[in-house]
């Protein structure tokens, strides 16, 4: 219990002080959720996997065409690609994915996701495949009409509802309506940080059932044909927040909070299993990266911003592509190169083509202007909170005296 009278007051302000100073973290990052979602480090890396049949020249045909397809197909996506060969199978890491998707028969090839779930992209059949029909299987991987659709719309709009239908076409208009709504709930508000959402979630809608979309939906473990409409939020690179809306669940006061979510700081206002969302498997080229920097002021992946949201987001400085990024980090061709584990073939390295590249002057961000406004504030309220406290020291010591 603290003291009544002056001596109270001074010491109700230095906790207060105290308490500002521990706070001071909060503020300090200017980045929000949203803005974490288009970094590279903070999305999960799936893994195709080619087994080869045996040492014929027609296997090893394959597995040079597997190589330089997916060096081409996966180059600005986050996935990546190993061949293995007959003798090493059975002691390969990913051998347990064999036995639980019943194959037994060679080549074969498996999409593997971060967290530890198989997919078959092909079977035997794949022995017999043309180059142009192995492109065709390993571009679903990272490509589909939904994809698209979403790295379209996914740095103009604030976020991506995917809705995947049921089968009750009643249920299904009724789940679109509640997207509507909270669009036009949320559209021209500003979030706790600052953000005007313009606008809401764009909305994309697939069906469970349609074999263009299949690698999509078993990224977001949403593959099951089901009787009730579901909604997945997307952000950034394309990265779940929230859990899986269903049925009755999909309501426009969930989807407001989503919203809202994506435009809290990203220091310890934002609850850390906000980044823990599974990552779909898609690219995100080089026009991507300029659009978001010349529409949002800054670039996810150079050493400013992840120095900055190191300390804020669980994990981040220890990431491995984290430390890459900051080491790696270059203006404009950026080279992303996956160390191959041992037991797999390393794939080729293409050296790339210059290219001539336009710098435009830069021009300072709304956000860094904020973030200066803000520090600037910063300084000042506790420059005024100390010149208080010491006041009221002046004034303790005259009445003791």
């Amino acid at each position: 219990m603290l003291p009544h009278g002056p001596r109270g007051l001074f010491l109700k302000t230095v906790v207060f002080l105290l308490c500002c100073l521990s706070t001071s973290k909060a503020w300090a990052c200017p980045y929000t959720v949203r803005d974490v979602g288009y970094s590279s480090w903070n999305r999960g890396t799936y893994t195709a996997y080619l087994f080869t049949k045996d040492d014929s020249p027609e296997s090893r045909r394959l597995a040079e065409s597997f190589r330089a397809l997916s060096h081409d197909i996966f180059a600005d996506a986050n996935v990546k690609a190993a061949v293995v060969p007959p003798e090493k199978r059975d002691d390969h890491k990913a051998a347990p994915y064999l036995i639980d998707l019943g194959i037994d028969a060679f080549p074969a090839i498996i999409l593997v996701s971060p967290d530890d779930r198989a997919l078959k992209l092909c079977g035997s059949e794949a022995g017999g495949f043309s180059e142009k029909e192995l492109r065709s299987k390993l571009s679903t991987v990272v490509s589909s009409p939904a994809r698209e659709e979403l790295e379209m719309h996914c740095i103009r709009e604030w976020c991506i509802a995917l809705l995947v239908s049921g089968s009750s076409d009643k249920a299904n208009t009724a789940a679109e309506g509640q997207i509507d709504a909270a669009n036009k709930e949320v559209a021209g508000t500003t979030t706790a940080t600052g953000r005007v959402m313009r606008n809401g979630a764009h909305r994309i809608t697939v069906s469970a059932e349609d074999p263009k979309e299949q690698v999509l939906l078993w990224s977001l473990q949403l593959d099951r044909p089901s009787a009730k409409p579901r909604v997945v939020i997307l952000y950034g690179r394309g990265q779940q927040i929230g859990p899986v809306l269903e049925g009755d669940g999909i309501t426009k006061a969930n989807l407001v909070m989503v919203y809202e979510a994506l435009g809290r700081n990203c220091s310890c206002t934002a609850d850390p299993s906000l980044w823990s969302g599974p990552s779909i498997p898609m690219p995100w080229s080089e026009v991507r990266r300029m659009e978001l920097r010349e529409t949002y002021g800054f670039d996810p992946d150079s050493p400013r911003f992840r120095s900055a949201v190191a300390a804020y987001v669980p994990g981040a400085a220890k990431s491995s592509d984290f430390v890459r990024g900051i080491i790696g980090y270059s203006e404009g061709y950026v080279e992303y190169t996956e160390p191959p584990d041992a037991p797999t073939v390393a794939m080729p390295t293409v050296e790339p083509q210059p290219a001539a590249v336009v710098v435009k002057p830069r021009k300072t961000s709304t956000l860094e202007r904020n973030t200066g406004y803000t520090v600037f504030y910063v300084i000042g309220g506790m420059t005024l909170l100390v010149a208080v406290a010491g006041s009221i020291l002046a004034v303790w010591r005259m009445r003791v005296s």
